[in-house]
């Protein structure tokens, strides 16, 4: 439970004591009504709290962005924060680990789809949120707020259409009450890592392509809070706060201390723990030429805020 939370609980039972604080000089003279008076003020504070923490239990935080797209700085800071359990790259539906089922002993969803009678796509959804719920009544149990961070590149950048399977957000919303965000960076930035890491999984692969998967991303998730990668290092703790308040997470002022000791998987970007831009990777000629023409392209940057033009190395 979140530092507001226990607030607005405590203001809550505060206006209720406020409302019948002349009863109690009566209650402890023997005055039964307003002893039960003050009985009924403290059964329906126990119940603000219990419903309190019901709310909390069902509410859930998650965030949302493409493949090297500075995504993993943005959640080592979110991870960086107090009694956050951070979650990183969760997809059930991600097709990659039945492309590639590595040992996983642990992982009784993977060995069960990658079995001789794999599971239906609600059967995944079911067992998932299951599973969520357990680890979500533990940390609450145990102080955490549960964030989860999506591995987008699953949904909409792997060969199969993106419109043929619910988001993250949506499978999380059948269980729970998601608070989100979507952070970005500069299209050529994010693609231009996504090929040197030869990551680029669509077809075919080009900008326009590329450009078109991340409007449709961005279409699923309309209406949720957008970070802009670029904003996050020019001016991290203002960021760092805003995403805590969206997320309905505690902000702590010196999480900068404590990011040095957050490693999460999918780091791909350039190394270091240093905040600050990076200059951009060369450019070739070629994609510089076909960005010109790229529609998706010059409407990702305008929906988002970027500058299109593009200098070839």
């Amino acid at each position: 439970m979140s530092d507001a939370d226990i607030i607005k609980i405590l203001n809550s039972c505060s206006a209720l004591l406020s409302k019948h604080i002349g009863h109690y000089s009566h209650a402890f003279r023997g005055d039964m009504g307003s002893g039960l008076n003050l009985l009924a003020v403290l059964n329906e504070t126990q119940s603000l709290c219990e419903r309190a923490v019901k709310d909390n239990r069902q509410r859930i935080s998650s965030i949302h962005h493409f493949a090297c797209s500075g995504g993993t700085l943005l959640s080592r800071c979110l991870a960086s924060q107090p009694n956050v359990a951070l979650l990183s790259e969760i997809d059930p539906l991600s097709p990659i680990p039945l492309l590639r089922p590595d040992f996983a002993p642990y992982d009784l969803l993977r060995t069960m789809q990658t079995g001789p009678r794999p599971l239906g796509s609600e059967d995944v959804e079911d067992i998932f949120l299951n599973y969520l719920k357990s680890v979500q009544d533990h940390a609450a149990s145990s102080g955490y707020r549960v964030v989860i961070r999506d591995h987008t590149h699953s949904h909409f950048c792997m060969k199969q259409s993106p419109d043929e399977r619910p988001t993250v957000r949506d499978i999380l919303a059948r269980a729970f009450t998601p608070l989100s965000l979507v952070t970005v960076r500069h299209p050529i930035d994010s693609f231009l890592s996504l090929r040197k890491k030869k990551w680029v999984m669509f077809e075919p692969g080009t900008l326009e392509e590329y450009c078109n998967r991340y409007m449709l991303f961005l279409n699923r998730y309309s209406g949720i809070p957008i970070v802009r990668y670029e904003d996050f290092v020019d001016e991290p703790d203002a960021v760092a706060r805003k995403m805590c308040g969206l997320l309905g997470l505690s902000y702590a002022e010196d999480w900068r201390s404590i990011l040095v000791h957050v490693r999460l998987s999918g780091d791909s970007g350039r190394s270091g723990d240093e905040i600050r831009a990076r200059p951009r990777r060369p450019v070739p000629a070629a994609l510089v030429e076909e960005s010109t023409f790229s529609e998706s392209y010059r409407a990702l940057c305008d929906r988002l805020g970027y500058d299109p033009k593009i200098i070839a190395a």
